[in-house]
């Protein structure tokens, strides 16, 4: 960035709002976090086939008598199953008051039936008639009932009906309103607050986009991520009626799609992001196989079927995509793209902030093992879900940073014209003032030239004549110093070499520059005055009487400019041949001239030999 002087302007170092904002967030999320998950639980009696969870499980003979049945045996046996327990009064004094249950079912408490899906099926538990594949009334439905004040201890027998569809061991859970409530609300949280924050990244990437296409610079990328966003801000809302059963508008097979797309369209946002060469090879490794993972939501969304297995294979194939994104990604980061340098650093942030948060969240922990586990297994969903939230939240980051890097850039050239013009406003300021002097001078002509000739006269023709040269003199000081045609060039040069001899540089310069320039004059200002104030900053460093700065300017065969410096110490040059420097807010002008190279076909070399630093430019 162009600073005209090189003062301190005590600003707070980046990384410390940087720091800010990350605790912030982490305290945000942390918050957030806290509305998704409750202390209410719901208290799962269901036998498994490893533990009958205290109950007597058994069927009745022919005479009646009772056949005892394991938990295994219970859930592949047809008929009347029943289930009998003495309740624990400690499941009454922590509130539990709701009994949700399979149906159809009777349920009984000590001998007196209390509920039954199927009224008249019998009143005692000893002679159950459930009729045979009858079915609660409303579909997905599940029997829920209230036990009475003062259960506890009290001997409760569940009668179940079982054929040979049923499977599993007949679910038995113990509830109450307040849980219900809590669970329904830290579900719809669960799902609704990414979905919010989805829209919401959707709305600030299309604000971002909108943005730049008023600047005219239309980063049609961004859309990619954009409706990656919305896509995942839908599907979480598919989710939300999904897992609370109830019926929405986003309800349809072609909601299929999202969850591959969501990783798809972010390695399409690095894939057009990427500057380096074999742009067809590269294409093909990244999007052919995240083709092959959308064709099994696209069958089902038009209706057709696919085998299991080759569902689970296409799905994987988008970890090629991944794997092949990643590589080209590194090789952009070190061939010094910016933007994939951006990627790699928030990379390892969040697979740090991820490692702290899981030894500080055992259920966090938990989670990230089930997703590793899943990806050891070969089962992509899961992981692949991971994946594409890093790689959105990343792209995100990229292409966030290039809008505030593009602000910048803007906000560089705002200076540059308020410099050009401020150099100008200074330069008129300057002629304005000679023409007054001359002015002057004229009108005291009339006097000298009367006193030169009284000094003729007596015959003092020495003195006439020192007369005269002091009077030259006094013109030619008061004559501005004009360095070229170009009244924006010459502005540039005349603020610059004024700083330089303000602050005891010693300046040489020797410009021949053309009357028709084969740029815009005002571009060409900007390569100048960035080049004449990183060799203004680089000999403040020197002590007086070894600062120096030489200028020069050829037309013929092509506009060839230098400005070389006097300089201390060693100046490094990256791969790229440009110079490299880890002062904050220093190194803009440098990327600003490469820039204007690259625009322009301009060939731009950077040298250091013997105590000097040249800067040579061929148009």
């Amino acid at each position: 960035m162009l600073n005209r002087q090189s003062k301190k302007t005590g600003r707070v170092p980046a990384w410390i709002p940087a720091l800010c904002y990350l605790a912030l967030a982490v305290a945000a999320l942390a918050l957030f976090h806290s509305y998704t998950v409750t202390d209410e639980e719901e208290l799962f009696l269901t036998p498994t086939f490893a533990d009958a969870g205290g109950w007597d499980i058994y069927r009745l003979d022919d005479a009646g008598g009772r056949v005892a049945l394991a938990p295994k045996e219970a859930a592949e046996t047809t008929g009347t199953v029943y289930l009998s327990r003495v309740l624990d009064p400690a499941y009454e004094e922590s509130g539990y008051t709701t009994l949700e249950l399979d149906g159809p079912v009777s349920v009984f408490l000590d001998g007196e039936l209390l509920y039954t899906t199927a009224p008249g099926s019998g009143d005692r538990a000893e002679c159950v008639e459930l009729p045979a594949g009858y079915e609660v009334p409303a579909a997905g439905e599940v029997p829920r009932l209230t036990l009475p004040p003062g259960y506890g201890d009290k001997m409760l027998t569940l009668a179940f009906e079982r054929d040979a569809d049923s499977y599993g061991t007949p679910r038995v859970i113990l509830s109450s309103r307040a849980v219900e409530i809590a669970s329904t609300a830290a579900t719809a949280n669960r799902l609704g607050m990414p979905a919010a924050a989805y829209m919401t990244a959707a709305l600030l990437l299309l604000g971002l986009f909108l943005y730049s296409g008023v600047q005219g610079n239309w980063d049609w990328p961004m859309l990619l991520l954009t409706l990656a966003a919305a896509l995942q801000a839908f599907y979480q809302l598919w989710e939300y009626g999904l897992q609370l059963k109830y019926h929405s508008a986003l309800d349809i097979p072609a909601s299929a799609l999202v969850p591959p797309l969501f990783v798809a369209l972010p390695l399409c946002y690095l894939l057009c992001r990427m500057e380096l060469g074999r742009r067809k090879l590269r294409a093909a490794l990244i999007l052919i196989p995240a083709v092959v993972a959308l064709a099994p939501p696209l069958f089902y969304a038009l209706g057709l079927s696919l085998l299991a297995p080759f569902y689970t294979l296409c799905a994987q194939a988008l970890y090629l995509s991944i794997a092949a994104a990643l590589v080209y990604a590194a090789l952009e980061a070190r061939s010094g793209n910016r933007g994939f340098r951006v990627f790699f650093l928030g990379l390892g942030a969040l697979v740090a902030a991820l490692a702290a948060a899981c030894l500080v969240s055992r259920g966090l922990a938990a989670q990230v093992v089930v997703v590793l586990e899943q990806a050891v297994r070969g089962l992509p969903t899961l992981p692949l879900y991971w994946c594409g939230v890093a790689l959105f939240v990343l792209c995100a980051g990229m292409s966030v940073g290039d809008a505030i890097h593009q602000m910048a850039e803007s906000r560089v050239q705002a200076d540059m014209l308020t410099l050009q013009v401020s150099a100008l406003q200074g330069r008129l300021e300057a002629a304005h003032s000679a023409d007054e002097a001359i002015r002057i001078e004229r009108h005291d002509l009339r006097h000298k030239l009367q006193a030169v000739a009284a000094m003729v006269k007596k015959g003092e023709s020495d003195e006439a004549l020192a007369y005269i040269s002091a009077s030259q003199a006094r013109l030619d000081e008061l004559k501005p110093v004009r360095w070229c045609q170009n009244s924006v060039l010459d502005a540039i040069f005349s603020s610059y070499f004024s700083q330089a001899q303000q602050q005891g540089i010693q300046v040489e310069a020797s410009l021949a520059v053309p009357d028709k320039l084969p740029v815009d004059a005002v571009e060409l200002s900007t390569v100048f005055a960035n080049a004449l104030e990183n060799a203004i900053h680089a000999c403040a460093e020197l002590p007086e009487g070894e600062r120096k700065i030489v200028c020069k300017c050829i037309n013929r065969p092509r506009l060839m400019f230098e400005v070389a410096n006097t300089c201390v110490g060693e100046v490094r040059l990256d791969q790229n041949g440009l110079p490299v420097t880890g002062r904050r807010g220093h190194g803009m002008g440098t990327r600003s001239i490469a820039a204007f190279c690259e625009k322009h076909g301009a060939v731009c070399s950077y040298e250091q030999k013997d105590g000097w630093f040249r800067i040579q430019l061929i148009l």
